[in-house]
């Protein structure tokens, strides 16, 4: 078997294409939530969908309190799992999802003691309930409480299982084109190498001795035909 060592493995075209794709999304994400707020805000007015903007802040307002914490949660959660080897990049992620509702988290919490004064609870319903949701999550995550009843634990292991089981499949056709999979130093390839050989060498071994047996048994039939002749 033949390792190759001396240039690096390119990442495969698949790879760079997601990473564009999920690029592009969270632009897009990012500007089409900049672009609603300002709209429902009256910061400009464009026909049709200003009204739609309005409507759409209506309806999801009693659920943007939720979404602060819950991001926050999957974030701690993915970053005191035990490592995988594409953990930096769900750390980016769910860090992405964090970054964006952190100024409006945060601009919420200068508004219930802002100019000195506490915003009350009925005016400031949604606020407080973010905020208490904050200290929950993370008052679970820190004292090793389920706070999601496990659910995003186990996204996690899927995720971790999904990437495995594809990376297995990719090392094992890079093995049988004779490369050296990414990551793997050259003590366990050689030890790849070495199993490789020594199942070739029991291979040969085995068709010695059935070509032994096969002329033992032969040998054995001419000489019961020459006792007959005699």
């Amino acid at each position: 078997m033949i390792l190759e060592t001396s240039a690096p493995i390119p990442k495969p075209k698949s790879t760079t294409f997601r990473i564009t794709i999920f690029i592009l999304a969270m632009v897009g994400i990012i500007g089409g939530t900049i672009l609603i707020t300002l709209l429902a805000l009256d910061v400009f007015y464009i026909p049709y969908l200003s009204e739609f903007s309005k409507f759409l802040v209506l309806i999801l307002s009693p659920f943007v309190p939720l979404l602060f914490p819950s991001f926050l949660g999957v974030f701690l959660k993915v970053c005191q799992h035990k490592t995988w080897p594409r953990k930096k990049v769900w750390v980016c992620i769910t860090g992405s999802w964090v970054f964006q509702h952190l100024q409006r988290a945060v601009t919420d919490a200068m508004t219930l003691y802002g100019d000195g004064n506490v915003c009350g609870l009925r005016e400031c319903t949604g606020k407080w309930l973010e905020w208490a949701l904050v200290g929950v999550v993370v008052s679970c995550q820190v004292g090793g409480w389920k706070w999601d009843g496990g659910y995003v634990d186990r996204w996690i292991e899927n995720i971790i299982k999904e990437e495995a089981a594809k990376q297995a499949k990719v090392d094992a056709e890079k093995i049988a084109k004779g490369e050296m999979p990414e990551g793997m130093d050259l003590e366990k390839a050689n030890k790849c190498e070495g199993l490789v050989y020594q199942n070739a060498d029991e291979e040969k071994r085995r068709l010695m001795a059935r070509d032994e047996m096969a002329n033992e048994e032969s040998k054995e039939v001419l000489v019961v035909v020459d006792e007959q002749k005699i």
